[in-house]
């Protein structure tokens, strides 16, 4: 062996055990967020899986009970969640010829009605409309409580089923008790912890296309389909945030990254930001989220960018790490 082999394969494999075996598990152990890691493993140990919730977010976007996220894609009255087993509870998105979304929640004897843009709800029975519920006062009665807490509207039964709508960020959230497994179906999906079943149609059958899934629980009988090229937005405020709020390293959300997972999030939030001049779909998403996080016993916060007036304002960003 000529002069000074030995001496080069000693140096190589010194290189190779102090970066390979020493530097790289350092490295990893640097990149580890500790508290999203503690609290993947709280969430792992106290989740229950006799609840279901799904999410409605900007009356644009759902969260499926088995955790699918897709926007609609139709200009129509759409059927949300409907108990087709019992019959205790319905519930649709309802667009009206001017363009206008209210939601209306059928519950036994009762309809509420929820109109996000006015920021007040409406009740009704199946006799007469009823004219002297208060906005502010709690509504009691045929085992439904309606309550009314600033921007926030609640609904909930007995038989277990709960509405709500954060009128503020346009997040509304369906919960069912396990009482109701198997019962549900619509556009926000079976709540029967089976994901391959979740874009089933009414007839019991499977829609090979989101197409096809959302045309088949419309309701209404002029419906359109709103085919527009999303717009992907490159260095603008608005996508430059949602960089913020779902991919920083320094994300005031980092700590839920591995309980909940940010991607989808981020994907509309940027999908949806481009023709907005405010952050309503940035702080939507991000309201979304953190109802989750905290859901999943991970304590958060809404950012101070949706704090006040939700306009968008390239000075209160914080500088996103690249």
């Amino acid at each position: 062996m000529p002069e000074g082999k030995p001496t080069l394969y000693v140096t190589s494999l010194t290189n190779y055990l102090i970066e390979e075996k020493l530097m790289k598990p350092f490295r990893r152990l640097y990149n580890i967020n500790l508290m999203a890691e503690y609290y993947r493993a709280k969430q792992a140990l106290m989740e229950t899986p006799f609840e279901y919730h799904a999410l409605l977010m900007g009356y644009k976007h759902l969260r499926t009970f088995d955790g699918e996220m897709y926007s609609l894609t139709s200009k129509c009255s759409v059927l949300l969640a409907k108990d087709f087993i019992h019959d205790t509870f319905a519930l649709i998105l309802n667009l009206n010829s001017s363009g206008v979304k209210s939601l209306h929640a059928y519950l036994s004897d009762t309809t509420v009605v929820i109109h996000p843009e006015q920021k007040i709800y409406s009740k009704y029975n199946s006799s007469q409309w009823d004219s002297s519920c208060h906005p502010d006062i709690p509504l009691e009665e045929n085992d439904i409580v309606v309550q009314r807490e600033a921007d926030h509207v609640g609904i909930s039964t007995t038989s277990g089923a709960s509405f709500s709508c954060d009128l503020r960020y346009d997040l509304c959230t369906l919960t069912l008790d396990g009482w109701h497994h198997a019962t549900s179906a619509g556009l926000l999906g079976t709540n029967d912890n089976e994901a391959g079943n979740e874009w089933m149609l009414p007839n019991h059958s499977y829609a090979d296309s989101l197409e096809e899934f959302i045309g088949a629980w419309q309701v209404s009988d002029h419906c359109s389909q709103a085919k527009n090229a999303e717009k992907l937005c490159v260095n603008t405020s608005g996508s430059k945030i949602c960089k913020t709020f779902f991919q920083d390293f320094n994300s005031p959300f980092r700590n839920c990254f591995r309980v909940v997972d940010p991607e989808p999030f981020h994907s509309l939030c940027v999908s949806h930001t481009c023709e907005l001049p405010n952050i309503k779909t940035p702080c939507t998403m991000a309201a979304a989220f953190v109802h989750l996080c905290n859901r999943n016993f991970v304590p958060l916060e809404m950012p101070f960018q949706c704090d006040g007036e939700l306009r968008l304002r390239n000075s209160s960003l914080p500088k996103a790490t690249h």
